[in-house]
């Protein structure tokens, strides 16, 4: 018998299928037991979320660990993910041939490692770049690191276009 929500080796990861090999495994509603039977017990239903709970702080050391690079002479950063990286990674060497040389994180995965929050900590402001209207990168970053919000500013790219190097440097230069 195949138990879908035991965690046999106590690193809070069940066995389940790898994502894109082989069929999804579905379950009925969001309560069930750690044997992936159905339940209504509090007690069963709390032992699977405190599992999800250990399995979320294992999962930030098998993570692609984020891209740091760090030139240490400014107390400002840029910060980004995803497909922002093209245009960031760009206006940085735009932004260096005007004298600007910054500090840069890319993030890579969620939940984040905490060498994310010791990057955030070690500058004044990082300034974090993202293509959407509802910051929700700053938003996570914010929720989920001791970080607090005055250490955190958005630029939004949300027009539906690619967001452009020149973008990024027209508006990172507004913090000079």
């Amino acid at each position: 018998q195949f138990f879908r929500y035991l965690d046999s080796d106590g690193d809070g990861i069940c066995y389940r299928s790898l994502p894109g090999k082989g069929p999804a495994f579905f379950t009925r509603g969001s309560g069930h037991n750690k044997y992936g039977q159905y339940t209504e017990r509090g007690d069963e239903y709390r032992q699977v979320l405190d599992r999800l709970a250990i399995k979320y702080e294992t999962a930030k050391e098998h993570l692609p660990p984020p891209e740091i690079i760090h030139h240490g002479q400014h107390d400002l950063s840029l910060v980004t993910i995803g497909s922002c990286w093209q245009a960031v990674s760009e206006a940085l060497v735009l932004l260096a041939q005007q004298g600007i040389v910054l500090d840069c994180l890319r993030i890579t995965a969620f939940p984040f490692a905490a060498s994310i929050d010791n990057f955030l900590a070690d500058h004044r402001l990082n300034i974090v770049i993202e293509q959407n209207r509802d910051q929700q990168l700053r938003s996570l970053l914010t929720l989920e690191t001791g970080i607090t919000k005055d250490k955190l500013t958005s630029v939004l790219s949300y027009d539906g276009q690619p967001m452009t190097a020149l973008f990024v440097v027209s508006s990172v230069r507004k913090f000079f």
